[in-house]
């Protein structure tokens, strides 16, 4: 496989509430646009140093190393300070922690794996970046309305996605995020948002102008449909949360197991992927810990509002609440309307 070496050119800026983040290196135009698109909300322009630098580069998959983690799409190597993903076998994603941030190494041929692992690269070390300043990400939908943040927790297949865009549809809410709504050591929310990416199922009954988005393609799973959110309808600061679970009293844990581990296959690839030592690690284990304490605190014993559970099973054996759950009739709609 040919060998690019790093390159200093700027290939993408981000600045993640306060967070400087500058994607170098050497990748195929058509990656950096869809990359780009994917992080509009955060494109900045370019800086000389950031908080964070990451540099891509092409180079063939080391061999020896040891896995530690695996799911169906990806698994999860080390390789003394290098950590390796492998997505779908014929993908490699190869990092090093450097003096300055990060050096990425891919070797691939398609297009998709390759956007998919840099998208899950740019999110692990926008993570770990938030995660030493103090914001945590849940995986919840969140809005705000007057001056509270409303924080819905849910698991992959919950339907988050769906709730958002119902949101932004029919109501005038500040959204926060689809998938992971930032939270403080004082349980503020802080909008992360990132496109909402409806699953091809949900998008295909939406009217064909609707669909002319980004398609987040991926090997094996259903492709999703991305929909930037308007920058007007970005909540632009934070807010106090009040948090509403679908899942008795038992989703106050689910909740904070989310906060410390993430949820699903790709949250957890994500923190796999931070290749940090471990003193670094343990002080963001215990950030982590104690904002999720407080958030079982609040949802048990304070201010926690519990839907119950109203979920459906679809075809693939997964949990999810169908559209008209989401909806402005839905379940999810008149609890908050309670």
């Amino acid at each position: 496989m040919e060998d690019y070496g790093p390159t200093d050119n700027i290939l993408l800026s981000l600045n993640v509430h306060g967070l400087s983040i500058n994607l170098r290196g050497s990748c195929s135009s058509q990656v950096v646009d869809f990359v780009r698109q994917y992080f509009k909300a955060f494109e900045c322009v370019s800086s000389i140093s950031a908080n964070v630098e990451i540099e891509l580069g092409h180079t063939a998959p080391p061999k020896g190393a040891l896995l530690i983690f695996k799911t169906r799409m990806f698994r999860v190597f080390q390789k003394g300070w290098l950590r390796i993903c492998n997505y779908d076998a014929d993908h490699w994603l190869s990092l090093r922690k450097s003096k300055n941030g990060v050096s990425a190494f891919i070797s691939g041929t398609d297009e998709a794996p390759m956007i998919e692992m840099i998208v899950i690269l740019l999110l692990s070390q926008i993570g770990e970046g938030l995660d030493k300043l103090g914001l945590h990400r849940l995986h919840a939908v969140g809005f705000v309305t007057g001056k509270t943040a409303i924080v819905i927790p849910s698991p992959s297949y919950g339907g988050k996605s769906c709730m958002a865009f119902e949101i932004l549809k029919n109501t005038d809410f500040a959204l926060l995020s689809d998938e992971s709504v930032l939270l403080d050591k004082r349980l503020n929310a802080y909008a992360f948002p990132i496109p909402i990416a409806l699953r091809d199922s949900y998008a295909q009954t939406l009217p064909d102008p609707e669909r002319q988005t980004p398609v987040f393609k991926r090997r094996g799973l259903e492709p999703k449909y991305l929909f930037s959110i308007p920058s007007r309808r970005i909540a632009p600061k934070p807010a106090p949360a009040d948090f509403y679970c679908g899942m008795g009293m038992w989703s106050s844990f689910h909740c904070a197991w989310s906060l410390l581990w993430g949820l699903g296959n790709a949250q957890m690839v994500e923190l796999m992927l931070r290749p940090d030592n471990f003193i670094v690690l343990l002080q963001i284990f215990l950030k982590r810990l104690r904002v999720s304490l407080i958030l079982v605190w609040r949802l048990v014993f304070i201010r926690g509002r519990f839907a119950g559970d109203h979920s459906t099973h679809t075809q693939t054996g997964h949990r999810s609440h169908s559209p008209s759950a989401a909806g402005p009739k839905g379940y999810l709609w008149k609890q908050l309307e309670s």
